[in-house]
């Protein structure tokens, strides 16, 4: 499968010192990160991060075997004992060194599944993997995949050429004039500094109505069944999830400076989870109603369901145009924006307290 690889590099001056940020966007199948994925989530072994989908079509169309429940305890032991992000433990926006934006520390939190997202076989996976976890969970990691093989490789065997009509279609609006340019206005907007190295994997998921994203710091996973999502532009959901990925590498003390600047105006932190407040809003109106606008205008529209959240869904709508309009001035975040959407957001709390 041919891979797709778009480079941009970014030179501009913000606020009186240089920066230069590299952007590398992969789009691919990869075979370990398509077995890591379906396993992972049917393991359930984190519920609310993993994604209840894939176990409820495993345990409706495959029988339970005796050993299975052992080897699932024992992943779930594994998936803990290496993963990190300690800027997770903290909810509250005003003492998180983040504030309300993407979390710095999601960036290298999960070396396991790094290892095989950054792989294209479970053995380079299981090569990685030997400097990161001991020699003894590395077995068992391999008997883990063993066990489960036969299962697991009926469901993804024709995932590599089903999922080559989706990556071209990607690829393609990818390529597009304008596109370079955009992202390098966006990051100039965030005043985001260091690189950007993003991987976008395609891989199984059930073949219910709706489809699923996960970014994982440099990787964007996107979950499409190879028969019912076949074929589909899922360009602006990579945008989406890119702004996130610049949003987390906006400097620290902005973060917070903002936060408290944002909830002064629109005190909404004991009713919305942190990323739900503007981080969320920020990635759709950017990464979908903006990006879709240039570059995908037949997917453009302000009345579709844009996300299953009520706030986020209405907000987004709400600081479309003020965004548009600041963005296209060449402003950045630490300028009008912030203090206009906060005002946008207290008029909708307001209308919100009313009901």
């Amino acid at each position: 499968m041919k891979i797709f690889i778009a480079t941009f590099f970014l030179f501009y001056s913000v606020f009186g010192y240089a920066q230069n940020f590299k952007i590398t966007i992969q789009v691919e199948y990869s075979k370990s990160a398509d077995v890591f994925e379906l396993m992972d989530n049917i393991s359930n072994w984190w519920p609310g991060f993993t994604e209840e989908e894939y176990e409820k079509f495993w345990k409706k169309n495959f029988k339970t075997q005796p050993e299975d429940k052992a080897f699932f305890q024992k992943y779930t032991a594994l998936r803990e004992k290496y993963y990190n992000n300690p800027d997770q433990k903290e909810k509250n926006p005003l003492k998180n060194r983040n504030g309300f934006f993407s979390n710095s520390g999601s960036l290298g939190a999960d070396p396991y599944a790094e290892a095989f997202y950054s792989s294209n076989s479970l053995e380079e996976a299981y090569d990685k993997l030997r400097k990161k976890i001991s020699p003894e969970d590395l077995e068992f990691v391999k008997k883990f995949y063993q066990h489960f093989q036969i299962r697991y490789e009926s469901l993804i065997k024709d995932d590599q050429k089903a999922f080559e009509g989706s990556i071209a279609i990607v690829k393609k609006v990818f390529e597009k004039n304008g596109v370079q340019k955009y992202f390098e206005n966006v990051v100039k907007f965030y005043n985001a500094n260091g690189n950007l190295q993003y991987r976008v994997l395609y891989t199984w998921w059930p073949p219910i109505d709706r489809t699923n994203a996960s970014p994982t710091g440099q990787y964007l996973i996107m979950r499409n069944h190879p028969i019912k999502h076949k074929d589909r532009n899922d360009s602006d959901i990579v945008a989406h999830e890119i702004i996130h990925t610049i949003s987390t590498n906006q400097p620290l003390e902005q973060k917070i400076k903002l936060t408290k600047s944002f909830l002064d105006r629109c005190p909404v932190q004991d009713k919305l989870k942190k990323l739900v407040v503007l981080e969320e809003p920020l990635a759709v109106a950017f990464g979908q109603l903006l990006f879709n606008e240039k570059f995908n205008s037949r997917n453009f529209s302000l009345s579709d369901n844009l996300y299953n959240n009520p706030w986020i869904n209405t907000y987004s709508r709400l600081i479309f145009l003020p965004l548009k309009d600041r963005f296209e001035k060449n402003e950045n975040i630490n300028q009008g924006f912030i203090n206009e959407a906060s005002k946008l957001c207290l008029d909708l709390k307001l209308v919100n307290d009313l009901f």
